[in-house]
């Protein structure tokens, strides 16, 4: 992914963790959006040492059903049995 891709990811799905209340999710992201930014990023995945990749940032976008990835999760209804 380009990098400013990834950093437009990384700033919407900063905006939701603060509107969710989850500030220690966020300020962690922020410090891998300044090391992305910056160019610290290691080579790769551009991967930061704070438990923060650009994996990590698209499975938080998925999860919170955030564009463009709103449908990549299939969602069940409420007290559904388990599909297994």
């Amino acid at each position: 992914m380009e990098r400013s891709e990834l950093s437009k990811l990384v700033r919407v799905l900063g905006r939701e963790f603060v509107q969710r209340g989850m500030h220690v999710h966020a300020g962690k992201l922020r410090i891998y959006y300044l090391a992305l930014r910056r160019g610290l990023a290691t080579p790769g995945r551009s991967e930061v040492d704070v438990h923060w990749s650009e994996d990590l940032v698209v499975e938080w976008l998925k999860l919170l059903r955030i564009p463009p990835y709103e449908s990549a999760y299939r969602v069940r209804t409420a007290q559904s049995p388990c599909s297994r």
